[in-house]
C-alpha cells in the first residue's frame, strides 16, 4: 500500500476502492484532526468534484510521571529540588505538571 504524504496526490487503480493509512516514521499521523480529499477520474479523463472526510486521531496511552528529589536528604532549613525530568508522553507531549505536597 502506498503512503499518503501531506499535500501530495496519490493515484491508485485499486479495485477495492479503499486506501489504508498506516503511520510510519517517514509519514506520521499526529494527534488531531486530519482532512482527506478524494477525486475520481473516469475513463474519458473527467474529474469528479472533490469529496472530503475528516479523521480525528487521539491518544489512549497514559503519560508516565517520574518524580525525583535532589538531594533525597537535606539538613533542616536547606533548599532541595523536585524534578519531573524523565516524565514522558508518547503522543502530543505533556501539557501540565500538577505538583502536590502530601504529608
Amino acid at each position: 500500500m502506498p503512503e499518503l504524504p501531506i499535500g501530495k496526490d496519490v493515484a491508485t487503480t485499486a479495485p477495492d476502492d479503499a486506501f489504508e493509512v498506516t503511520p510510519t516514521a517517514a509519514n506520521p499521523v499526529s494527534v488531531g484532526t486530519h482532512t482527506f480529499r478524494l477525486i475520481v477520474v473516469d475513463a474519458e479523463g473527467n474529474r469528479s468534484e472533490p469529496a472530503f472526510a475528516k479523521v480525528f486521531v487521539f491518544e489512549t496511552d497514559k503519560p508516565t510521571a517520574r518524580l525525583t528529589a535532589l538531594p533525597e536528604r537535606v539538613p533542616f532549613g536547606q533548599t532541595f529540588k523536585l524534578s519531573a525530568e524523565g516524565s514522558k508522553d508518547v503522543g502530543s507531549g505533556i501539557k501540565t505538571f500538577i505538583w502536590t505536597r502530601i504529608d
